[in-house]
Formats: C-alpha cells, sequence, structure tokens
C-alpha cells in the first residue's frame, strides 16, 4: 500500500491527508509500507506490539515486487514493449470521508486518467495527478514487478 507523508516522521495511507477526510489527487505518495501483513496468518504489525511502520522509497533504479493487494489485480493491467506503463495510485473516491474502494493501492497510470474519478474492479476510485512508478513485468495475476521513474527536471517540484 502507499502512504502520504503528513507532518514531522508521520505517514497515512494515500488519499487521507488528515485521516478523517479525502484529500486530493495532488497528494504526493511518499512510498510504499514496508510490512507485510497477508495470507498464512502472517501480520508483521501486529506482532511487532507497537504502532509504527517502515517506509521505503522508491528511487529511480529501484525494482520491487508487488503482490496484491498491494496493487488492484481486479484492474487490467498490461506490457507494452518499447515504452513504460506508468502506474499510479488510488486516493480516494472524491467525495470526503468516503474511501474509495481501493485507496492506497497501485492503479494503471496515463495522462488521461490523471486525477479523475474513475470506475473499475470493485467501485470508484480516483487516480493520482502523478505518476509514481512504471510497470517492469506482470509475474502473474497476483504479482508485479515496479520500477522507479527518472527525476523529472520541472520547476513544478
Amino acid at each position: 500500500m502507499v502512504v502520504t507523508k503528513t507532518t514531522g516522521n508521520n505517514y497515512t495511507l494515500a488519499g487521507f491527508s488528515t485521516g478523517t477526510t479525502v484529500a486530493t489527487s495532488t497528494d504526493k505518495p511518499a512510498g510504499f509500507i514496508a510490512q507485510f501483513v497477508g495470507g498464512n496468518g502472517v501480520d508483521e504489525l501486529l506482532e511487532a506490539g507497537i504502532n509504527a511502520i517502515a517506509v521505503w522509497e522508491l528511487g529511480p533504479d529501484a525494482e520491487f515486487e508487488v503482490l496484491a493487494p498491494a496493487f488492484d489485480p481486479t484492474l487490467t493491467w498490461t506490457e507494452s514493449a518499447g515504452t513504460d506503463t506508468l502506474i499510479g495510485v488510488s486516493v480516494g473516491q472524491g467525495t470526503a470521508g468516503v474511501a474509495a474502494y481501493n485507496q492506497g493501492q497501485l492503479v494503471p497510470w496515463t495522462s488521461a486518467t490523471a486525477g479523475t474519478a474513475q470506475t473499475g474492479g470493485g467501485g470508484n476510485y480516483v487516480v493520482s495527478q502523478n505518476p509514481i512508478a512504471r510497470l517492469i513485468q506482470i509475474e502473474s495475476p497476483s504479482s508485479i514487478v515496479i520500477g522507479g521513474l527518472q527525476p523529472r527536471y520541472s520547476t513544478a517540484y
């Protein structure tokens, strides 16, 4: 899942800038939750006994294998030879206090979907304004490999 930095060393699930209201698509994702919460009874957060997480930042040369549900496997993921398939994050449904069905999950990103409400998979969601990664490979319906983006040399950042 993708998190956004709030204040100090505090993070929240992408799309919730305050934890109570749905943020806009302009939230800047800070990284991925590094702990594993998933199958086979593994819950690293529960087992740690403290309310703390690690956050992995995705550098330009980084590669990560991402397992569902950290990405939305119900959406169409396509590898395109010779071109980058970009990835964004679901940042909410666009209604205050209403989370998207896939909030914080990675979703396919294009300039046409950036910052817009989409319907797919299990419900409605808003795609982040900017891509956060690129798709390297689809391993299986429940596993993808992603890579970082090259730095942008834009005055907007």
